[in-house]
């Protein structure tokens, strides 16, 4: 069986990271009593998504601005 790409592997685990951030932050803010609603950890886990993919992608064009100088 063909292996997902590399792109793919890190766009998963990327989400996954930001998933287990978002819901450990809530799991944190409920223990110190502060109320958070349910849909708050998604909510901090797209914002992270968000940010990586943005970051990921001004990366590659970076990247590719570079080699056009070289």
């Amino acid at each position: 069986m063909k292996r997902p790409s590399r792109d793919l592997r890190v766009l998963v685990a990327a989400l996954a990271v930001a998933v287990l951030v978002g819901s450990g932050l809530v799991g944190i803010a409920r223990t110190l009593g502060v109320e958070v609603p349910s849909w708050a950890g998604f909510a901090v886990a797209a914002l992270l998504f968000g940010e990586f993919l943005r970051r990921r992608t001004s990366d590659v064009g970076a990247r590719d601005q570079r080699r056009e100088y070289e």
